[in-house]
């Protein structure tokens, strides 16, 4: 009875999307101990994992929201914990430089971005804003 349990059935049908598993599939050495993308210590240009990650093809349309701490000198900027090379996306839709620290999300003009963003989709969507 347990192996037809709803949990089980669910689950049974809960897989990694087949981009995810190619990625995984041709580039091996990034599966093997010492080289899984588990921790800060893996974030480096250098790992394999991002330049698989960065092939992925993303079919939505996303956005970058990037902190360089108000000394505008991208794109040798940092926002202090993350480069600007590795918040940089040459797909993004748009790309929003904020002076701010890690935390850019909170910065006024950081909401203000997102404000933009949600309020082209809505309109695209054929919505309309409630005036909030």
């Amino acid at each position: 009875m347990e192996a037809w349990s709803v949990v089980s059935v669910l689950s049974s049908l809960i897989r990694l999307p087949t981009y995810f598993l190619n990625v995984a599939t041709d580039l091996p050495h990034t599966m093997a101990k010492g080289n899984r993308f588990n921790g800060v210590a893996r974030l480096s240009e250098k790992n394999p994992t991002f330049h698989a990650l960065d092939k992925l093809k993303i079919t939505v349309p996303f956005h970058s929201i990037i902190g360089d701490r108000g000394k505008g000198d991208s794109p040798k900027s940092s926002d202090g914990a993350v480069e600007y090379w590795s918040s940089h996306l040459d797909r993004a839709a748009s790309e929003f430089v904020v002076p701010a620290p890690h935390t850019a999300y909170d910065h006024p003009l950081s909401i203000q971005e997102m404000r933009r963003i949600l309020l082209e989709h809505l309109a695209a969507a054929g919505a309309k804003p409630s005036g909030r």
